[in-house]
């Protein structure tokens, strides 16, 4: 059977993939009864599986807008089999601690923590705290290692799997070892979970690497990309501190969690205008972490989907349309219980 025929099995969305959901029960069951070298040895096989050639395509390319096509080709195939590599071990991380039922304590899983005081000065404004990250490192244990150094108030946006049925078991490995998230969905159909999220003093880890069609034109690599407007919106809305985090794997196997000072917001009283400026400052802010840790950013999504041509027509076509005009109440009335309660008509994602 060949490799590309196994992939698009896997790939397929819906209820029916189910060769997928026996690829994950396989790798759980082998971390409880295999030794690790073994354990690591099958998931490499099945990541060369799992990553279809298409993924691999679109990890080259963004390489090679990372770095100006400045890149042999050696040297490019080496940059993608390193951030594989990444990928492969925060799966077996991952599996392992599944069979175990939990995560690692602070000195099994720190290396290094850096700028803990910017964080216990941004959470003591009591204004919750949105904290910025990309899928970079160990992003999806981030909620871990902010509960191990007294910051247990967290959640991280994410994406739900394609598969009802295997989001449905990711849900319950991610309860079983503490991982904390709210799923994407609801934070688009509605800023009401995240309001009150915030209005509670949690920190709400955002992946604002992401792939959107649409929101806030930003320029990221050199190129024009679409970026949520829901950081800006809700740090201007809230006055939540806008605070950079990453949670970088080191050599050792352990992590470095990098916190960096609030990012100063913008306000100019022209809400469209500071919008557009502080997902700007965003977007640049992970760019530099992004380019600091290459080998680090799992780029399998296809950032730059529009030409320039078709930026231009998209706006032309929104000419009437502002940011104040669509989240209007957003930005500039206040939020009363009913509000909280009945929900309100706002994407900020």
């Amino acid at each position: 059977m060949k490799k590309n025929f196994i992939s698009k099995i896997i790939k397929r969305e819906g209820s029916d993939n189910i060769l997928g959901r026996g690829v994950i029960n396989l790798l759980l069951f082998n971390a409880k009864i295999l030794p690790p070298k073994v354990h690591k040895a099958i998931i490499g096989f099945f990541m060369r599986l799992l990553v279809h050639r298409k993924h691999k395509y679109v990890l080259r390319t963004n390489l090679q807008i990372l770095y100006d096509n400045a890149l042999s080709n050696r040297e490019l195939e080496k940059k993608v089999d390193n951030i594989l590599k990444f990928y492969k071990d925060m799966f077996i991380d991952m599996a392992y601690y599944s069979a175990k039922k939990k995560l690692p304590d602070y000195d099994e899983f720190f290396d290094e923590v850096i700028g803990k005081e910017y964080l216990e000065e941004a959470y003591n404004q009591g204004k919750g705290v949105i904290g910025l990250t990309a899928h970079l490192g160990g992003f999806l244990t981030i909620t871990h290692a902010l509960s191990l150094i007294g910051f247990p108030n967290c959640a991280t946006i994410m994406r739900e799997a394609d598969d009802p049925k295997i989001e449905e078991k990711f849900n319950t490995l991610r309860s079983r070892i503490g991982i904390k998230g709210i799923p994407q969905s609801e934070a688009r159909s509605t800023g009401v979970a995240l309001i009150k999220f915030l209005k509670q003093n949690g920190i709400l880890i955002i992946l604002s690497d992401q792939k959107f069609d649409d929101g806030v034109r930003v320029k990221y690599m050199g190129r024009y990309k679409w970026a949520a407007k829901g950081p800006a919106l809700l740090s201007m809305r809230l006055g939540s501190p806008v605070v950079p985090m990453y949670n970088i794997r080191c050599e050792n196997g352990k992590y470095k969690l990098i916190i960096k000072p609030p990012i100063e917001l913008v306000k100019t009283g022209d809400p469209e205008k500071d919008i557009q400026v502080n997902t700007q400052r965003f977007t640049d802010e992970l760019e530099s972490m992004i380019r600091k840790y290459p080998d680090q950013w799992y780029a399998f999504n296809p950032w730059w989907q529009y030409t320039e041509e078709q930026l231009a027509e998209i706006e032309a076509e929104k000419a009437n349309e502002t940011i104040e005009n669509i989240s209007n109440s957003t930005v500039t009335e206040e939020f009363t219980q009913e509000d909280l309660e009945e929900g309100l008509e706002v994407n900020p994602f």
